[in-house]
């Protein structure tokens, strides 16, 4: 429910800014997808029989999954809000913002969002360190993209400093560090995102960090 409830924020029609016609593009896109995002305790599910994992993977033909959200032990709840919002925007960019803003925030080499990546990645703003896990170059774009995404929208809403895990994985946590560092996709985030999604309220994240406290 706190997850649902988090994404309906972040695609509140009625918010300022919001661009109705726009964000109504965002959501049939994740409609024609089958958009779906598990969730499941720990890690991983823990399916009892083999024929339940057969199932699941049966379900990655007929809906479009990126991802899933765990729900973390009680030892690691500091990392429960940025989960959720990590993988909500991995399916919101995935699907929507790819169908809707192709040029700015498309999964492809012609994007905004993909020539911003190779100068962070290029400069070690965004450092990765699982390329060697990919056989297939296109595979290894589009999680490289999904994950600099969710780091650029994040920090945009200035979340990673409050909720963010500290990853050496991405330094440009500051708005205006990000700002001045990458003005090309700063701009694109203006002209775009403020048109059809919302910032989740400090006080909804923290309840998912609170939980059970």
């Amino acid at each position: 429910l706190a997850v649902g409830e988090t994404q309906a924020s972040i695609m509140a029609a009625d918010a300022e800014g919001i661009d109705v016609e726009l964000q109504d593009a965002v959501l049939r896109a994740l409609f024609r997808a089958k958009t779906t995002i598990p969730m499941w305790r720990g890690e991983e599910p823990d399916f009892p029989e083999d024929s339940d994992w057969e199932a699941f993977d049966r379900l990655g033909d007929r809906r479009s999954i990126c991802d899933a959200i765990f729900q973390l032990d009680p030892d690691d709840l500091d990392g429960q809000p940025m989960e959720v919002i990590e993988h909500l925007l991995h399916h919101l960019n995935m699907v929507g913002l790819h169908d809707v803003f192709p040029e700015d925030w498309g999964i492809s080499r012609a994007s905004t969002l993909h020539a911003a990546m190779r100068t962070a990645l290029d400069r070690s703003w965004y450092v990765v360190d699982y390329l060697d896990e990919f056989d297939d170059e296109e595979e290894a774009d589009r999680v490289l993209l999904q994950e600099y995404a969710y780091w650029v929208i994040s920090s945009e809403w200035d979340l990673q400093r409050a909720f963010g895990p500290g990853h050496d994985e991405w330094t440009l946590v500051d708005p205006e560090t990000f700002r001045n560092a990458q003005p090309e996709l700063h701009e694109a985030y203006l002209r775009t995102i403020p048109r059809v999604l919302v910032a989740p309220s400090p006080e909804r994240l923290r309840a998912f960090r609170d939980r059970g406290r």
